[in-house]
């Protein structure tokens, strides 16, 4: 009897170990395995990697930290050296507190050499106002992954939202803030330049930065208050349409 439950435990010892083996950790942003054009973001604050949890990061007269960093960005072109421009019908939804580097698929490109890319930070206005249901579940403008980026009272997704803490030169200020950014108005333009993709069948990675030191002090500055901690983006907002006016300069291309 001692020598069965010997070998019970020995059996119990080597098949922990081969699934130890075999289980490695994820990888936090896994390598894709189709061809086509991926694009890559990393998520910064003044070209420092984006952490959360600690109040450290310098605005104007505020520091912050960030516990919500959730955005769209969809429309995407890519211009041809001949000058035209070819579409790809992708949406992108990068939630960076979960990921602070993502990788998303785009698509795939005809044959060629593209020179730029242009996109839009946040949603088109046909799929603004259109139903979450007729998306699938795990499309980034289905039921399921948009809720969190879906207004149920105000038709509508929003485009970016980024919430976190604020701290003044008086502690007794302190607080919290809330920036919901969405409405057809308020969607945002990109055009880079200066990329080479090579389209066809193969891999591509277009690797950008989304740096979120600019949505507080380029070129308009916001100071953090108990008057200007929080917006849902409704008409006539002066917070939101200030903010709107420094998200065209969020994201670049990584060198």
């Amino acid at each position: 009897m001692k020598k069965m439950y010997a070998l019970f435990i020995l059996l119990l010892v080597v098949l922990s170990a081969c699934k130890e083996k075999s289980t490695p950790a994820p990888d936090p942003d896994p390598q894709p395995v189709r061809n086509g054009v991926y694009l890559r973001m990393e998520h910064l604050f003044q070209g420092s990697p984006l952490s959360y949890g600690s109040v450290a990061w310098p605005t104007i007269n505020n520091n912050i930290g960030v516990n919500n960093l959730t955005y769209y960005l969809s429309g995407f072109e890519f211009q041809k050296q001949d000058g035209s421009w070819e579409k790809v019908g992708a949406y992108a939804m990068f939630t960076a507190h979960e990921k602070s580097t993502d990788t998303v698929y785009l698509g795939t490109l005809p044959n060629g050499t593209y020179q730029a890319v242009r996109f839009f930070l946040g949603v088109d206005s046909v799929a603004n106002h259109a139903d979450p249901a007729l998306w699938p579940n795990d499309h980034p403008l289905g039921l399921m992954r948009a809720a969190p980026m879906h207004w149920s009272w105000n038709a509508g997704y929003i485009f970016m939202k980024l919430e976190g803490r604020y701290r003044t030169a008086n502690p007794l200020l302190d607080g919290f803030f809330s920036f919901h950014i969405g409405r057809d108005d308020l969607i945002t333009s990109y055009q880079l330049n200066g990329l080479q993709v090579e389209g066809g069948a193969n891999k591509q990675y277009l690797k950008m930065k989304f740096d979120v030191a600019p949505f507080f002090n380029t070129p308009h500055a916001h100071v953090l208050s108990d008057t200007s901690f929080f917006t849902h983006s409704a008409f006539g907002d002066p917070i939101a349409n200030i903010l709107h006016g420094n998200m065209g300069n969020l994201i670049s291309i990584q060198p």
